[in-house]
């Protein structure tokens, strides 16, 4: 199986939009086609990655639910907000319209997608759109995404999900991804990302990842990572005035975060050897799905509904509980 260094993709290229993942035509053939078209190879590659994720959703009828990180200013949210124009006109006409930053947004642009029976909607959740409490907040998206994926799925929706980094996201939300995207920043004049399928085994209770392959004039092809160039100018202007019209609201956000982290340290800490002790007591009730004798996990979640404690206080006791139970 070949494994070329890395892909080009430079979406400033005018006849870059003709390609068959923006004008979709399902009788088209991507690797023969766009050869007739006249692009190299490795763009040639590039291109049929794109369009291998909008098969997923369009020809094969499934919702794609895409997890994205990168360092801050390494482009992951200028390159979602680029494939999302790529693969959807709709979100090319109104992108502002289908950004959201919080789980409220979400919930009420699904319902909007539900009434409209908009197909194929293409959705980004960005986590730099909010300042607030990282796990709460992150909490409530998961909960919206699944809500997404349930109330409109029949509408195959491809859904993007951009943090900082993957390991600070909550297992519930790692879990969910279909696609894993890994983007750094080498040069100033395009960004790289590193392409994965991601499948969850829930008798394991484990993720497995394995490097995006596409099938390239009937060759399988492991495709190592994709160098994207800079959006078109008007595409990439589009992108400020939205992220502009974002920051105050972002702010608005840090202060009221400030503002609850004084409240924080005026209340009484939380009593973690109470609750360690209480749900000792009664570890059935707490056990995770994925517990067996040998290694019991607790379920931080059934802890939180049982005290009221923020995530971030459940997680604590779902720790200490867990070497306690487990120590040999």
């Amino acid at each position: 199986m070949n494994s070329p260094n890395s892909l080009a993709f430079n979406p400033a290229n005018p006849s870059i939009w003709a390609a068959p993942c923006y004008a979709y035509n399902p009788n088209l053939v991507p690797d023969k086609d766009l050869a007739k078209m006249g692009y190299n190879r490795k763009t040639m590659l590039a291109i049929s990655v794109i369009q291998e994720l909008r098969d997923t959703v369009v020809e094969r009828g499934l919702s794609l639910f895409i997890l994205v990180d990168g360092r801050h200013r390494a482009g992951k949210s200028r390159l979602v907000y680029l494939l999302a124009c790529i693969i959807s006109r709709d979100f090319e006409k109104n992108p502002e319209h289908f950004m959201v930053k919080d789980a409220e947004e979400l919930l009420t642009l699904i319902a909007e997608i539900d009434a409209k029976k908009i197909k194929n909607p293409v959705i980004i959740v960005d986590e730099a759109g909010s300042a607030l409490n990282r796990a709460d907040w992150q909490e409530k998206v998961q909960n919206a995404v699944i809500k997404t994926l349930n109330v409109v799925g029949y509408l195959h929706p491809t859904i993007f999900f951009c943090a900082p980094l993957r390991n600070f996201i909550l297992k519930g939300i790692r879990d969910m991804a279909h696609v894993y995207i890994k983007v750094s920043r080498n040069s100033k004049k395009y960004a790289s990302a590193q392409v994965y399928r991601m499948s969850y085994n829930s008798l394991y209770n484990k993720q497995y990842s394995s490097k995006f392959r596409i099938n390239f004039f009937g060759q399988p092809i492991k495709v190592n990572s994709i160098n994207v160039s800079l959006p078109p100018k008007n595409l990439d202007e589009r992108y400020s005035e939205i992220e502009m019209a974002r920051k105050p609201k972002t702010l608005q956000d840090i202060h009221t975060e400030a503002h609850q982290m004084q409240v924080e340290k005026k209340r009484v800490a939380p009593d973690f050897d109470g609750m360690v002790e209480e749900v000792r007591k009664d570890l059935k009730a707490y056990t995770a799905h994925s517990s067996h004798p040998e290694r019991i996990k607790i379920n931080a979640f059934a802890v939180r509904a049982k005290f009221g404690c923020s995530l971030i206080n459940a997680q604590q006791v779902k720790y200490l509980v867990e070497n306690k139970v487990n120590l040999k």
